[in-house]
């Protein structure tokens, strides 16, 4: 996949292969050994370089010399091309290989409530007296994303696994520039000779706001009552399930900034399910303290609770959610503690403008 012509260029271009391939197996259950720190910075770093590269990445950027760039983009574009080929179980037949489903970080159903509440409120704290990284007034994230989606038709389901990474850029109006960079598919399920999913979409997305919207509220009552508006409109009287799915589903989309987050760590605190998960490592190597709260109702399929893990200066690094015992039966997956989905961030700051990353 890449020339060596004995001289640095070739030996760095194949360390950044290593290193990416490390990064792009996040997904497998069963690594062969985890990358280390330094090989995580390095392949984030080619990542970057290979998409200012893409025609629909205008904001990723990187420093390499030129001719390790074009071995190294082109033998991360070969790897990812072949990644997604081996993961992908296609044909009629009922797959025969494990598929390659994500351990979950935490399966904990209980735990100690004064615990989470006090890491909640104390991350609260934290976020009200952070200062704001980065400088302009557009919202800039990076996150992975993962999740399960299945269709349905003739009696038959193929169930997916989608891994995208995804850059957002958020304008103070609230409209959105979303660049999606597909990392893994995987039709997961044992019953693969259903319909044909539907094309994973990537690429770059403009946004419009939403008529009519205001910002996420920074006290917790007003966010509150913000929270349960939909469930209300609906004719029921919101549980607390219902407000712990809606702040972390609130928390996953990654566009709010310290005072939101401050109000929905506060939120989340009042909810009566909410335990202590203890500490945990998530994908990225970060250590952090979970929360857990079930997140599923009586009308669900599946018993499914949400974790998020925050960092020591209250920081929220994942948000989970893992289908316990097992997944619901329709997913047609192994019986055992199924990942959902989850949302990784890596970068949370203020930027001048859409496509600037500092």
């Amino acid at each position: 996949m890449t020339s060596t012509d004995h001289n640095t260029d070739g030996v760095a271009a194949e360390d950044d292969l290593q290193a990416v391939r490390l990064m792009l197996a996040g997904t497998d259950p069963f690594p062969r050994r985890p990358p280390t720190r330094a090989q995580r910075r390095r392949a984030a770093e080619v990542l970057r370089t290979m998409r200012v590269s893409a025609p629909y990445s205008p904001g990723w950027r990187g420093r390499m010399r030129p001719g390790a760039v074009v071995a190294s983009a082109a033998a991360v574009v070969v790897l990812a091309l072949l990644l997604t080929a081996v993961n992908v179980i296609g044909g009629r037949d009922t797959a025969t290989a494990a598929p390659l489903l994500p351990t979950p970080l935490l399966t904990a159903t209980a735990g100690d409530r004064q615990a989470a509440v006090g890491a909640l409120l104390a991350a609260a704290r934290d976020q009200r007296t952070a200062p704001v990284v980065g400088v302009g007034p557009v919202r800039y994230t990076v996150r992975q994303t993962y999740g399960l989606d299945v269709t349905v038709a003739r009696r038959k389901a193929t169930t997916t696994a989608t891994t995208y990474l995804v850059a957002e850029w958020r304008r103070p109006d609230g409209s959105r520039h979303v660049d999606r960079l597909l990392q893994q598919v995987d039709r997961a399920g044992h019953d693969v000779g259903g319909p044909q999913p539907a094309p994973a979409g990537h690429g770059p997305t403009e946004i419009a706001a939403a008529a009519g919207e205001v910002p996420l509220p920074t006290d917790p009552g007003r966010l509150r009552a913000a929270l349960e508006a939909p469930v209300r409109a609906q004719g029921r009287i919101p549980s607390g399930t219902d407000v712990a799915r809606a702040v972390l589903g609130r928390l996953r989309e990654g566009d709010t900034n310290a005072a939101q987050n401050a109000a929905l760590f506060e939120v989340l605190a009042e909810t009566p399910g909410v335990f202590d998960a203890g500490r945990v490592t998530d994908r990225a190597g970060r250590d952090g303290r979970a929360v857990g709260v079930q997140v599923s109702g009586p009308e669900s399929l599946a018993t499914a609770f949400g974790y998020l893990l925050l960092s020591d200066d209250g920081e929220e690094l994942t948000v989970e959610t893992v289908y316990l015992p097992s997944a619901p039966p329709g997913l047609k997956l192994p019986e055992r503690p199924t990942v959902a989905d989850y949302t990784q961030f890596t970068v949370q700051r203020q930027v001048p403008a859409v496509g600037e990353t500092h």
